[in-house]
């Protein structure tokens, strides 16, 4: 996929959450974890069902389980709440200038 929708800075912090830690056990993933996350938050975007997801994205039932495997385990909540606190604390820092001009 040429364009992310997910800024670099964004990704640094959702990455942690969503990227496993190498172990001895088990398949290694062969498909980016951030690749996933764009398929997810292309199908909140647009509506589409998760079969009809464009080819330049993995499989749908990969994003899928993926998606699924992390609302079950609550990351999404984890990374939601991080945006938000980041979110707040930017609004204050503006009143805060905005203030001082």
């Amino acid at each position: 996929m040429a364009r992310f929708v997910i800024k670099d800075s964004q990704w640094e912090i959702i990455q942690p959450f969503v990227s496993l830690k190498k172990t001895k056990r088990g398949r290694p993933r062969e498909i980016d974890d951030r690749l996933i996350v764009e398929a997810v938050l292309y199908v909140m975007r647009t509506g589409i069902q998760w079969r009809e997801m464009p080819s330049e994205f993995p499989n749908w039932k990969t994003v899928y389980s993926r998606f699924s495997y992390w609302n079950k385990s609550k990351t999404w909540s984890k990374i939601w709440s991080v945006f938000k606190k980041n979110w707040k604390a930017q609004c204050r820092n503006e009143r805060y200038f905005a203030i001082l001009r």
